[in-house]
C-alpha cells in the first residue's frame, strides 16, 4: 500500500505525466505482478497472469484510465495476499486436524473436505507450506506416535497399530521399518535399553 500510494502522490504531483509515461509505469508493475504470482503459484486466483492484465492496460486511453488501472492492480495485490493468508490458515486446520484425528482411516480427500479445499489444490499448498507431502506428513506423525507408545508402555503391537491408524499390524510394522530403520521390536527394545542405562 505505501509503495502504491508512493507512486500516485508521485504522478499527482506533477502537472502533467505523458500516456507514453504512464503506459511504461503499468508495464513495469504488470511485470512486478507477474514475478509475484509465479512466485507464489500454489494462489489459485481468477486473473491470467500477464496476458489479462496487457489486454486491461491497451484500453488505457487518458491519464485518469492509467491511475484507475493502477488502482485497481493495487486492489488486486491486496485480495491475493489476504487470500494467501487464508490458505496458510486451512494448512493449518489440515494439520490441526491430522494431529487429532491421525489414528481414523484419514484421506486427503476426507482432510480436504473438513477445510473446505479442493483436494488437489490442498495437496499443492500443504506441500508449500509444510516442505512434504500429505501422506508424508501423516505417516511421519503416526510413526512419532507409535515411538512414544513402543517406548512409553507395553502395549501389544496389534493395539499400537490400531491406535495410530493401522488396522492391520503388518501393514504397521512394514511402515514402521521403513520409516525408522528398525521394526517395532527392535526399536522397542533399544528404548528400554536406553531408559536402564539413563
Amino acid at each position: 500500500d505505501a509503495a502504491f500510494q508512493a507512486l500516485m502522490d508521485s504522478l499527482a504531483a506533477l502537472p502533467t505525466v505523458p500516456p507514453k509515461i504512464l503506459h511504461g509505469i503499468c508495464y513495469t508493475l504488470i511485470h512486478l505482478v507477474d514475478r509475484f504470482l509465479n512466485k507464489n503459484s500454489y494462489i489459485e486466483n481468477d486473473w491470467k497472469r500477464s496476458e489479462d492484465l496487457i489486454y486491461l492496460v491497451k484500453n488505457c486511453r487518458s491519464p485518469d484510465d492509467y491511475i484507475s488501472y493502477i488502482e485497481s492492480l493495487k486492489n488486486r495485490l491486496n485480495r491475493f495476499l489476504c487470500s494467501e493468508k487464508d490458505y496458510k490458515n486451512a494448512v493449518m486446520k489440515a494439520i490441526q486436524y491430522i494431529e487429532r484425528h491421525y489414528a481414523d482411516n484419514l484421506s486427503l480427500e476426507k482432510v480436504a473436505a473438513e477445510v473446505h479445499l479442493n483436494p488437489t489444490y490442498l495437496s499443492r499448498i500443504f506441500s508449500q507450506e509444510t516442505g512434504c507431502s500429505f501422506i508424508v506428513y501423516l505417516t511421519e506423525t503416526r510413526m512419532n506416535i507409535a515411538k512414544d507408545l513402543l517406548a512409553s508402555t507395553d502395549k501389544k503391537l496389534q493395539e499400537i497399530s490400531d491406535l495410530v491408524g493401522y488396522n492391520n499390524a503388518n501393514y504397521f510394522c512394514r511402515i514402521f521399518k521403513k520409516e525408522v530403520h528398525l521394526t517395532p521390536i527392535e526399536y522397542r527394545h533399544k528404548a528400554h535399553q536406553k531408559h536402564q542405562i539413563s
